[in-house]
């Protein structure tokens, strides 16, 4: 009995780990961003802000809410409280140009830290422990998405920026769905 309820204890501080996502079974960025972005103006359009409006038609549309440390490419950042629901997700030039650094999350499990420098006229300069360690390409708005191609790799892809918290959070994900990379600005 009292391994039973130290198994249930453990396993319950455990679910209350990490941040939630989105997923949807064979879906990407694309039908994410058209689904949640639909989402929140239905959240928006009553009489107040509800989160759990917006969790049910992410839910009637496909999408179920997980929790984790790690996501994948498949899963996806929407709004989790008030703020975030008013706050601007939209890639702008101002927005993005700077240092930014975070984790390259590999879909075999791996991580690696990466830093990039977005620069003003459509390149950018990364650093990571990732072979072979530098990484340069070029990036253009594509309304309020990014897409980005690695000169030194031939890799392209494309990135979305969310808001939580007050913190800007970046995420990359390549064409190839090898990795997803999340990004904060770098202090």
């Amino acid at each position: 009995m009292t391994r039973t309820l130290a198994t249930i204890v453990i396993g319950l501080f455990l679910a209350g780990c990490g941040q939630h996502y989105w997923q949807g079974s064979g879906r990407g960025i694309g039908e994410f961003q058209t689904d949640s972005g639909q989402c929140i103006q239905e959240a928006k359009s009553k009489y107040e802000v509800s989160e759990r409006i917006y969790r049910r038609c992410m839910q009637a549309r496909g999408w179920a809410r997980v929790q984790t440390h790690y996501p994948s490419y498949s899963q996806f950042r929407g709004p989790e409280d008030e703020d975030e629901f008013f706050s601007s997700t939209a890639a702008t030039s101002k927005t993005l140009i700077g240092k930014w650094s975070g984790t390259i999350y590999a879909v075999n499990g791996t991580t690696y830290p990466f830093t990039t420098t977005f620069r003003d006229d459509g390149s950018w300069h990364a650093t990571s422990t990732l072979q072979p360690g530098n990484f340069d390409g070029t990036w253009r708005l594509n309304g309020s998405n990014v897409v980005w191609r690695s000169v030194t790799t031939g890799r392209t892809g494309t990135a979305t920026l969310h808001e939580a918290n007050g913190t800007r959070i970046l995420r990359l994900i390549p064409d190839d769905r090898s990795s997803m990379i999340e990004l904060t600005p770098a202090r």
